[in-house]
């Protein structure tokens, strides 16, 4: 392989689908559901605001030596703390971003356990924010004390897009961003490329 396709190659095993339970802090006994989830699309969570536990089992699998494991998650909305066997690998806030964790020393051989707590309540600070307000005409006073509401839209609460584990060098071409400024007159164009390639533990541009 050239260099580029070391940086772009990865195996990606699909975390979404089935396999997955769901509860609220309501509920002492869990739901089977589908991932990616959004709980507030049930008419039984539709107005639920506060922390959803995600859980689920998988196997573990063949990671050669030097191959680093990334579990990543396209989006969770909109607090998402996560942990594996039992290990708090760290937590993300922003329902519209991707985020992962190195998990290569987390991994275990055989059956792992993975576990998501999500949070979609609103903050003075957040968007959809919280503030004094009656609301929408469509979420009146939306999940909120009395006096108060939800500016914005409905918050969405769930693993809201696909989850995977990447396997990779240690090495890898992280993210992209390609600029082209067309000259019409020319019928050419200038095209700036910068890339984010990025080691475990360090990140060059």
């Amino acid at each position: 392989l050239s260099l580029a396709g070391q940086l772009f190659a990865a195996t990606r095993i699909d975390l979404d689908g089935t396999g997955w339970t769901f509860k609220t802090t309501l509920e002492e006994k869990a739901s089977d559901v589908v991932v990616p989830h959004c709980w507030p699309a049930s008419e039984q969570y539709r107005r639920y605001i506060g922390v959803g536990t995600y859980e689920r089992d998988f196997d573990s699998p063949a990671v050669k030596l030097g191959t680093v494991v990334r579990l990543h998650f396209d989006a969770v909305y909109d607090v998402a703390s996560v942990w594996l066997n039992g290990r708090k690998l760290g937590m993300h806030a922003g329902g519209y971003t991707p985020f992962e964790f190195d998990v290569t020393k987390v991994l275990k051989p055989g059956m792992n356990h993975l576990l998501v707590e999500v949070d979609n309540t609103p903050t003075l600070s957040t968007i959809p924010a919280i503030a004094s307000s009656h609301g929408s005409r469509d979420y009146p006073a939306y999940g909120a004390a009395a006096g108060e509401g939800i500016v914005g839209w409905m918050p969405y609460g769930g693993i809201v897009r696909p989850v995977s584990l990447l396997l990779t060098n240690a090495v890898y071409l992280r993210n992209m961003k390609i600029d082209a400024m067309p000259n019409l007159l020319r019928r050419d164009a200038k095209i700036t490329v910068r890339a984010w390639i990025h080691k475990i533990g360090r990140a060059h541009v």
